[in-house]
């Protein structure tokens, strides 16, 4: 097939090979425990079964596999083969009782809910996207799977589905996009983008998008090696990045000048070669220093001109926003070694401002170019808190909220910005279903988020004088002591609460 040479993997390959046979494994954050042994049982069941042609029980077999085993790509291809084989004898679409039912509410349950639909409306280009839009998102969560492999065989199916068909669908080409950028399989966004575009060549967002899309599928090229490793196996994305920052790491002053002269003339010969222009780009930033940082300000810029592909302003920007961290780290350094120097404390302030704004300006335009990528607007709505324009960043996380992965902590924001407005019963509202919301092992957040809840229902208490607030808002404070006595100022916010609830009980 071919994306087995995109993800390096072998045709007849199984997932239940390399994760093993035992029964074991922890429960991962999508509420799936991974168990290979039932996982093959099931399938076992599901092959015997689609061969005495009882394709509805091999379905509902494969999917119960599935569900101990969801990133296994081989099992979602023999599935595949048995609704096209139970299409073919004439088998029906789901009831609408198997509609209406679900799974669960993780992604991944709703991902194998919308297979099993799938499986038996084969032709259903709507439900496949449903089901590679459910299993992206399971990919932003689930930390023991990887669905990106999963998501780009689902993408195939219906990139040649909406192709060869009379009546191709100028929407599925745009989500089609959208869900390969987010794996991220670039050059497979820059062609669904560019079939959307040939259905509609006047579509000037299409056509912006087309552009940042090339210049991403060349930084990718590029930061991975012209021989495509990233294509081979999108699975090892972090591996090697890791291996390459270890290399960095590990590279003399030497070693990195000769790179950087290499990179500058690969990149005379050849000026207008994106890939050899982000070579040359990542060669000036590797040493951090502000001389050859401009350099790569000056490249992207002439790139981004001659080009008008946004990625490469975005890469300007964070070029800038790093410079000014290390601004700040070194100001901020001078105000501990001379904790009395008052020059040194003002320059400070003035120069965090001026990182506040800087960063404000850039995800504000950011968000602007990609009204659809949610990460940019819960960047922004962070910003946006950080100069107290509160009601502007409610905006920002109310839709970044979307995103499963930035649900939990745009949650967090909400509830403070409500806070800080005085809208207390939203602030708890919004709260506590954070609290729901936030996953089970991120004890970061958790705390933030009762501390948060603390600190509106508190405020909650001593504006409407009610005891029954203040009651919740020393529960949440004790929840909080007990796990850790020394968070923030969580012993003297305890005693202030308690001393409210007296108050208020005498009273």
């Amino acid at each position: 097939m071919a994306f087995d040479f995109i993800f390096n993997r072998k045709s007849g390959g199984s997932a239940e090979n390399a994760k093993g046979t035992g029964k074991g494994g922890s429960t991962n954050e999508d509420g799936f425990k991974p168990d290979a042994r039932k996982a093959a049982a099931f399938f076992k069941h599901a092959e015997s079964t689609a061969a005495s042609r009882s394709y509805d029980y091999a379905i509902e077999c494969y999917i119960n596999g599935l569900e101990f085993d969801p990133d296994n790509v081989k099992r979602h291809e023999e599935l595949r083969e048995v609704a096209k084989r139970r299409k073919v004898n004439g088998g029906k679409p789901a009831s609408l009782k198997e509609k209406i039912s679900h799974r669960g509410k993780q992604p991944i349950q709703k991902m194998l809910h919308q297979e099993q639909l799938w499986s038996k409306d084969p032709l259903n280009m709507d439900l496949a996207l449903k089901v590679m839009q459910h299993a992206t998102e399971a990919q932003a969560t689930a930390t023991e799977l990887d669905l990106s492999e999963v998501s780009y065989w689902i993408g195939s199916i219906i990139m040649e589905q909406n192709q060869t068909t009379n009546k191709p669908n100028h929407k599925a080409f745009v989500q089609l996009c959208d869900l390969y950028a987010q794996i991220p399989a670039f050059n497979k966004a820059v062609e669904a983008c560019r079939m959307a575009l040939m259905m509609e060549p006047q579509d000037e967002v299409m056509l912006s998008r087309l552009k940042d899309l090339e210049a991403e599928q060349s930084m990718q090229e590029g930061s991975y090696g012209a021989d495509g490793d990233f294509r081979k196996n999108i699975k090892d994305v972090e591996q090697q990045k890791a291996l390459a920052d270890d290399d960095e790491i590990v590279k003399t002053d030497e070693v990195v000048e000769s790179t950087i002269d290499r990179r500058r003339r690969e990149f005379d010969e050849a000026p207008d070669d994106a890939t050899r222009m982000i070579r040359l780009v990542d060669a000036l930033l590797a040493k951090e220093e502000s001389t050859l940082e401009n350099e790569a300000i000056e490249v992207l810029d002439n790139a981004w001109k001659k080009t008008d592909q946004y990625a490469y302003k975005v890469r300007i920007g964070d070029i800038r926003m790093k410079q000014m961290r290390r601004t700040l780290r070194e100001a901020r350094a001078r105000c501990k070694t001379n904790p009395t120097d008052i020059s040194a404390k003002e320059e400070f302030q003035k120069l965090n401002a001026e990182a506040a704004q800087l960063q404000l300006a850039e995800f504000t335009e950011r968000a602007k170019n990609y009204p659809t990528d949610m990460n940019y607007r819960f960047e922004l709505g962070r910003r946006l808190f950080s100069v107290e324009k509160y009601d502007e960043a409610i905006a920002e996380f109310q839709k970044a909220q979307a995103d499963p992965k930035h649900r939990p902590a745009s949650l967090h924001y909400l509830g403070r910005c409500y806070t800080k407005r005085g809208w207390f019963d939203e602030a708890i509202d919004t709260l506590r279903e954070g609290e729901k919301a936030v996953a089970a092992n991120d004890a970061k957040l958790s705390m933030r988020i009762l501390y948060a809840l603390m600190d509106a229902l508190e405020r909650a208490a001593d504006e409407s004088q009610s005891l029954e607030l203040a009651i919740d808002a020393q529960k949440t404070a004790s929840k909080i002591l007990q796990t850790d006595i020394n968070y923030l100022d969580i012993r003297d916010r305890m005693d202030r609460i308690k001393t409210l609830v007296t108050k208020l009980r005498s009273g």
